[in-house]
């Protein structure tokens, strides 16, 4: 649930990645104004919560190594085996338990 500031990478890849809205709040890096940007930030406490809860769900459907091992074995051209698709199914039980936050 960390919240991550700064330039947001305009490419595929990224939208496909991390494609959620405030995955990164975006915030020029050559800006001298950081404190100021982060102390208003910090008085958002409605968007850093919904930012947060939303980064656990997508990063538990998105980023867990299960993901990884998927598409590995899809390359390899192997089947998948069942442990796969029951720890799918639970990183999905676990994300349906952090709501919807928008």
């Amino acid at each position: 649930g960390a919240t991550m500031v700064g330039a947001v990478p305009r490419s595929e890849s990224f939208t496909r990645l991390m494609g959620w809205p405030d995955a990164v709040i975006s915030f020029d890096p050559q800006s001298q104004e950081i404190v100021p940007f982060l102390e208003d930030l910090g008085r958002q406490t409605e968007r850093l919560e919904t930012a947060r809860r939303l980064g656990v769900r997508e990063c538990l459907t998105r980023h867990d190594w299960m993901f990884r091992w998927r598409t590995l074995l899809e390359t390899l051209g192997l089947d998948e085996p069942p442990t796969l698709a029951r720890r799918e199914e639970e990183l999905h039980k676990r994300a349906a338990r952090w709501g919807d936050p928008a």
